[in-house]
Parts: C-alpha cells; structure tokens; sequence
C-alpha cells in the first residue's frame, strides 16, 4: 500500500511538471475594426487600401474598408493589460508621435485626402477591440488620445489662376510647428498639388500640428501657386491645432489678389519697383554686399500685414548698401519689435529719400527708430575712423509711436557717419525710451570726441511728445553737430527721479561743440520729478554757438537750472556764445532759473550772451530767481551785451538775507561777471530781498567795475576766494528806459542789427 501510494505520487509530480514545461500556444490572428470618427479633424479622411494600423507591437493591415471611415484590419495581437494603439504604423510611441514630420504633403487631385498626414495614437487603452480613434473612446477604455489637426480650404478661384502646384499658408512674424511637439517649425506650411486645375473651385485639406496656434483676423495669408499666382489674407481669426477641424473658405473669387513680380534690375538705371506688401518682404533677399542696391516705390504700401519686420542690415560690418526713394509714396501700419537696432533699415548704408511712414510703430530693444538704428556709422575706430556712409532727405514720419531702452528717434536713433540730414519731418510721433537721448527726429546726431561731420538741416518737429530719463528733445536729443533752419514743438519731459542732470529742451536736449542756427521751439518742456537743468529750447548747453534763435513754449520745472531759453551753460571745454535769441515763454521752478538762463556753472572758458530777450513770467518757489539769469555762478567769468529781461512778473518765494538773492536781471551775480548794457521792463512787478526804485540804474558791471550789493556797498573780488561769502546777496537789476518799447530800445540804445531784426511790434521778432 506504501509502495502504491508512493508511485502514485510519483506519477502525478511527473505528470505536473510535464503539464508546466508545455508551452502557451501563440496568438492567434484577428481581425480589428477600427473606426474614424465623423467629427473632428479625422473626418475628413477615408481609410486607404495601402493602410496599416499598430497595436502594441503588431502592425495590421487594412482588410476591408477602403474608401469610408470603418475599416477592418487584419494581424495579431500580443496579450497585455494595456495597449498603444497608433496610426500610421510607424508611430511606435508617443516619442515618435510627437517627432513626427507634416512637412512634405502633396494633395494629388481636386478633393483628395490620400495624402493627408494624419497622425492619432491611443496610449494605455485596456482593450484592443472596436476601436475608435477619438477622445471619448480612450478615455472610455481608461487611456489617452493625441491627434494632430486639419486646415480644410474651399476656395473659389480666378478664372484664370490654370493648373496649381501648391498652397502656402503663412502669418508675418509667427513660426509654424512642423511636428506634433512643436520643436521643428517653419515660416510657413505648404501643400504641394498635382492634377490640380482650378475652374472655379478648390478643395484642399493640409494636416497641421498637434501645437496648438492662434492667428488674428487677417493675419493669415494664403497664396495659391500656379501659372498666376494669387493672395489672400484671411478676415476671420484662426485656430489650428490637435482635434480641430479648421475651415477656411473663400467664396469670393474677385477678393483675391494677383502677385505682380518686382520689376527693375535694381541698378540706379533700373530701380528695382516696390508696389506691395509682398515686394517688401523680398528686399532682404535681394541686398547684396558691399554693393548699393536701387529700390524706389512705386505706388502707396499698407504693411499692416507684416506683424515684425525684421531690420534690413544688422550684422556687421553692415555692408547692404541700399538707395531707397520713396517717390513721395506712403508706407503705412509699419511695425518693428526686433532686438537689435529696431526700425526700417536697421544700419542704413546709402540713402533714403522722398517717403514718409505713416502709423509705424516700434518697439524694441537698443538703439531705436523709424527709419534707422544708427544712420551710418563707424567701424573703424575714433582715431582712424571708417564710416559706412548714409543720406537722409525729404522723409516724414506721422502719427506714429517709438518704444526703447536705448537712444531712440522718430527718423533714427543715432547719426554716427558724415551724413546730411535735410527736409525731414516727425508729426503728432510720441518717443519715449527708458534709456537716455531722445528727439523727434533723431536720439543723438554726431559722438562726443568724433567730429563725424553731419548735419541737420530744414527739419521739423511738429506736436511731438518725447520722454526718457535725461537728454531729450523735441528735435534731437543730443548733437555734436550743426544743426540748422529746424523747428520743434509738442511736450518733454524727464522719467528720472532724481535730482541729477536731465538736460531737456524744448529743441534739443544737450548741445555740445557745435553750432544751432535759425531755430526755433514753442514745447512745453516740463517734468514731474527733481531733475535740473531744463530749458525752452535746449537743456545743456556745453560750447560753440547758437545764433538767431527762439523759444515760445513754457518750462515748468520742480528743482534747478531752469530757463525761458537755456537751462544750464557750462562752457568747460570751448566758449560758448548765444548772439540774436530770444524766448517769450513763461518759467517757473523751484530755485536757480531765470527768464533766458537758469544757471551759468563754474566754467574757465569764455561765455558771452549778446542781443537777447526774454520776456516771459519767472516764478520760484526758492531763490536765486532772475528776469535773465537765474545763479551766474561761483566765480563764473561771463559776458551778458545788451540784453534784455522783459518779464512782466519776476518773483521768488524765499527773500530772506540769509539765502540767495533774486533780482530783475539776475539773481545771483559774481563780482567777476561782466554784464554791459542789460536792461529791465520798467513795468516789471518784482518781489525779492532788494527790490529797486522804479527808476534805478543798475551800474554796468565788469571785474575792474565792482557790483553793488544789495547793502549798497560795492562787493569785492576776494569774495569768490573766502567761500563765496556765505548767502551773498548779489543780485542785479539792470538799467531802466521808461516809456519806450523793447524794439524801440532794441533799435536805438541796444544797437540790434535790423537786418536780422523785425522791429515793428512792441517786442522785436527775428527776420525770416
């Protein structure tokens, strides 16, 4: 019984363990339905006889179906717990899903899907059977679905646009995902066509990326290419992307419109001819270095289809030589938000001539304008200087807004070449950088040290608002170079909170080195923080000359160096002189400001201001407050000839002995000044510590002639070397010509030349 019992036993361990050495029978072949949905991007499509579909490992083969949106699919599936299921075949993962190329489509026939990329994956669904290729189903099945889009165009066409060969969707500045994840891109999509001949309409599908991308109305264009090419720009905003279905329809064949090639060679003989959108985004492509190519217009251009344009000539050493006439034409809707150097040109090299830009907007990053970044400039170096070489004429930019963190300009940024700048005008423009050196025209004209040799000339700007921290003005923010017959109005202002230098004027913000002739500035120039040094036609001014000049506009500062024409002079490095100028403008500040100066900084160089007026109110809530000058300056030598302060209203608001006089000519006034037949309105109404008898005349004034204080005793030289004497009270009041007119002493006592003078009103103008 033992023995039994233990064969028996024996026998079923044997017979166990050959049961678990047998091994599972394969899978067996199936068949697959797998559905496409009849919403949603998917479709429009219809199995294909060529189809293969993969679940896990597997791929299958369509069986039956071909032709519609149900197909059955043959193969065999491997057994697991979750299946990925991908189409086409050659999707393995979601890896390969999202690196999967849509580039490369050719629609082959009027309607045709077959070419379609399509690409749809199904990860981690519990079950292989009755598969549709949707959302819904994979999350019924607890799994994921990802799905690419379809852009769907019916497009009524020309008659006369023949036998296609591609479509080409594309938006100004926006990049194309080109693969379901979005890291491949281009800047546009294509769909290529064969056996395509457009009678009256076409019907065309492009399978999209799985990114998703968010087009405005109009911003998309779309182009059919064949034997006449043809555009249009979509009026409704679009949305393409995974699961949509993007429909674009044109219905109106005549909305279309025809692409004109570029006509010319591009020589000075033979202008290339820009007449639309499309000419000017073939410029890029047809510069050529270190070559001067010819561009004109040839006819008005809207580029408000361009969303950024990219700057032509900004890589260095900036060789795209170009000569762009305009012919009076228009560009309008210009928009640049590049990095470097936003505007038009970028660096122009050449010239450009008779055109304006209306409603251009910039905004970016480093030096910035309309026209140009920099115009021309210098790639040598300050001592061996190598300019490439720029002209800028007859251009006029409106309505228009410039945005930076650098020197900007309505025109340009920065002239840094020997370039002649004439007839250019910035209308109703506002220019505003968080940076320095702003103008309506121009930033800065010329560099410090470099005499680079332009010049501005019969230029204008007209209703201007411009504002950075420091050096800002409605013409130009700083020059170095002669500026000219130039005129200039609107509001500036400084963003600096600080009370540091700002330099703002209502013409131009810095002058240094140079000479400003026949100009003129009726802005309101006017800041809200403490900056100093702010003037009704320039800020600073730092050597040469200004000659025959006038400001109108009021200055409203709130600390020091404040004038009616001229906030500071601080002549350290070369004389400076102001001949035949004038400003009628009111001014009011806190302390250090006057009618025509604010202040006069201690300077070794020579200073002399002769044959000028001013004639606008002069309110301070301080001191040092004068009807001319507001503070000469510590031991300041400088010249004031037969000038006048005709202010009707000359008043500070601190008069006490223990501060800084104010006075009708000058407030503050140093023994070695020399201020040589100056005047005062005898009607002036002046509140000070020493106000004079409505008939008193201050003695002229020079080093060998000593001021008289305001104790009556004559101060002396040695009080500029004991510590300017405390709070001295030099103030100085001028001489007084009751019963005549500012022209009528002008003319006979002051001796201004009548040439340069009008002198038949009450307060003499200058000849035109």
């Amino acid at each position: 019984m033992k023995t039994r019992h233990l064969l028996l036993l024996l026998s079923a361990v044997v017979a166990l363990a050959s049961c678990q050495d047998k091994p599972e029978p394969a899978p067996a072949p199936a068949s697959i339905k797998v559905t496409i949905p009849s919403d949603g991007p998917l479709s429009v499509y219809r199995w294909s006889a060529s189809d293969e579909i993969r679940i896990g490992e597997g791929a299958f083969k369509l069986k039956e179906g071909a032709g519609t949106q149900t197909g059955i699919f043959d193969g065999t599936p491997a057994k697991d717990s979750y299946y990925t299921i991908s189409y086409p075949a050659d999707i393995t993962s979601v890896d390969s899903y999202k690196a999967y190329s849509l580039t490369g489509q050719t629609q082959t026939g009027n309607g045709s899907v077959q070419h379609l990329a399509l690409t749809a994956l199904v990860e981690d669904a519990n079950t292989w059977e009755d598969v549709t290729l949707s959302k819904e189903w994979a999350a019924s099945k607890n799994g994921a679905f990802y799905s690419n889009g379809v852009v769907a165009l019916t497009l009524n066409l020309p008659a006369d646009a023949g036998a296609l060969t591609g479509i080409v969707l594309e938006a100004s500045g926006v990049e194309f995902p080109t693969n379901n994840s979005g890291t491949a891109t281009a800047d546009a999509l294509q769909l290529g066509l064969a056996n395509v001949t457009a009678s009256s309409a076409v019907t065309a599908y492009l399978a999209v990326s799985e990114k998703e991308v968010n087009l405005d109305a109009g911003a998309l264009k779309l182009t059919i290419v064949g034997d006449k090419n043809y555009s249009i720009f979509v009026p409704q905003a679009v949305k393409m992307g995974g699961g949509i279905l993007t429909e674009i329809t044109v219905s109106d064949a005549s909305a279309w419109t025809a692409y004109v090639p570029i006509k010319g060679a591009g020589t000075e003989a033979s202008p290339y001819v820009l007449t639309s959108t499309e000419h000017m985004e073939e410029i890029a492509g047809l510069l050529v270095e270190d070559k001067t190519v010819w561009f004109e217009l040839g006819a008005d251009i809207d580029m408000g289809t361009i969303a950024d344009w990219n700057p032509l000539n900004i890589i260095p050493p900036y060789n795209l030589g170009v000569h762009f006439d305009g012919k009076n034409h228009t560009i309008s809707n210009f928009t640049c938000k590049a990095g470097t150097y936003p505007s038009f040109f970028g660096v122009l090299n050449g010239t450009v001539q008779n055109l304006t830009f209306d409603n251009a907007n910039i905004e970016g990053s480093g030096k910035s304008g309309i026209v140009a970044g920099y115009v021309g400039t210098n790639i040598g170096s300050n001592d061996v200087p190598d300019y490439v070489n720029a002209k800028i004429t007859g251009v006029t930019v409106k309505n228009s807004t410039v945005t930076s963190d650098s020197y900007a300009g309505g025109i340009g940024a920065q002239v840094s070449c020997p370039a002649p700048i004439s007839d250019c005008h910035a209308i109703n423009t506002t220019v505003t950088s968080t940076g320095e050196r702003v103008g309506g025209i121009f930033g800065q004209v010329g560099a410090s040290g470099l005499n680079v040799g332009a010049s501005v000339t019969n230029c204008t700007a007209e209703n201007i608002s411009a504002k950075a921290q420091k050096n800002v003005g409605a013409l130009i923010g700083v020059t170095y170079c002669p500026v000219s017959a130039c005129t200039g109005s609107g509001r500036v202002t400084s963003n600096l909170e600080s009370t540091k230098e700002v330099s703002v004027g209502g013409l131009i913000g810095h002058i240094e080195n140079t000479t400003v002739s026949d100009c003129s500035a009726s802005t309101v120039v006017e800041l809200t923080e403490s900056g100093r040094s702010i003037g009704g036609f320039v800020g600073t001014f730092k050597g040469s000359k200004i000659e025959r000049c006038f400001s109108t506009g009021e200055v409203i500062g709130t600390y020091r160096n404040t004038g009616g024409f001229v906030g500071l002079i601080q002549a350290s490095a070369i004389p400076a002189t102001i001949e035949n100028c004038y400003c009628t403008g009111k001014v009011s500040s806190k302390e250090y400001l006057g009618g025509f100066v604010g202040l006069l900084d201690n300077q070794p160089k020579d200073v002399v201001i002769k044959n000028c007026y001013a004639s606008g109110d002069v309110e301070g809530t301080s001191f040092a407050v004068g009807g001319f000058i507001g503070h000469g300056g510590g031991c300041t030598v400088y010249q004031c000839i037969n000038c006048a302060a005709w202010s009707k209203v000359v008043k500070a608001g601190t008069i006490g002995s223990g501060n800084w006089s104010s006075g009708a000519f000058s407030g503050v006034t140093y023994p070695l000044t020399t201020l040589t037949g100056n005047y005062r309105n005898p009607a002036m109404e002046l509140t000070a510590y020493w106000v004079p008898a409505a008939d008193y005349d201050h003695p002229d004034v020079s080093p060998t002639s000593p001021l008289i204080k305001q104790d009556g005793a004559a101060s002396k030289a040695t009080a500029c070397a004991n510590g300017q004497d405390g709070y001295p009270q030099f103030a100085y009041h001028g001489h007084v010509a009751a019963g005549k007119t500012l022209s009528q002493l002008a003319s006979t006592t002051l001796g201004w030349d009548a040439s340069v003078w009008d002198f038949s009103g009450e307060l003499p103008v200058l000849k035109k």
